[in-house]
């Protein structure tokens, strides 16, 4: 598995307690570095770690 985060619920709920607040984020970081891509990878970061997180 890579990056993966198992949960167990029932153990988290006893660890820390119900839920308060649920956050959804998602991004990527595969893209090469701002200098070091083209115009094309930088839409696609940009499209995909801000415009997806202002528009949900």
């Amino acid at each position: 598995m890579s990056n993966t985060v198992l949960v167990r619920p029932e153990e988290a709920k006893d660890r820390f307690g119900s839920i308060k607040v649920l956050v959804n984020t998602e991004g990527v970081g595969d893209i090469p570095a701002v200098e070091e891509g083209d115009r094309e990878n930088l839409g696609r970061r940009i499209d995909i770690n801000f415009v997806g997180l202002v528009t949900t």
